[in-house]
């Protein structure tokens, strides 16, 4: 305890606050690399990353063949959502809720599906034609197909 007050006293708080930033970097757990998927029926093998942000954002509500597209994903605190909305969307997880919410709020629109768990997801998603959400790479198996996400557009 004298320690850490010793520590943030105006003489070492640029030490306490390292020391801090470095507890939480070792104590925190990567987020699973993850893969955009879709029901195996889908009419896509690949989306560019406007397709992608079109799909989650819940601004494009059908495929190019006219289907409907059912989009689900995990809660806004899962760090496998946070990771895909960066990796896969290029923003965060608070700017695509803010998007829903808005499109709600405003009566333009409706938010995508939520799922509690990946196991739901991979099941709402095998058994529902024209879904797409996304699971770490380790809990896909033959009843989702995997797809790419290109970075540039069409």
């Amino acid at each position: 305890m004298n320690f850490l007050f010793f520590l943030s006293t105006r003489r070492y708080p640029f030490l306490a606050r390292l020391l801090i930033v470095t507890f939480l970097f070792i104590t925190s757990e990567p987020a699973a690399s993850q893969s955009v998927v879709v029901h195996p029926d889908a009419p896509v093998s690949e989306l560019s990353r406007q397709e992608a942000r079109a799909l989650f954002t819940m601004s494009q509500r059908s495929w190019s063949d006219g289907s409907p597209v059912v989009v689900f994903v995990l809660p806004d605190s899962s760090p496998i959502h946070k990771e895909f909305c960066k990796k896969h969307l290029g923003m965060f997880a608070h700017q695509l809720r803010q998007t829903w919410d808005r499109k709600v709020f405003s009566g333009t629109g409706q938010a995508p599906e939520l799922v509690s768990t990946i196991k739901e997801m991979r099941a709402l998603i095998s058994k529902t034609p024209g879904a797409i959400g996304y699971l770490p790479e380790s809990e896909i198996d033959d009843s989702v197909r995997s797809i790419t996400i290109r970075e540039g557009a069409r």
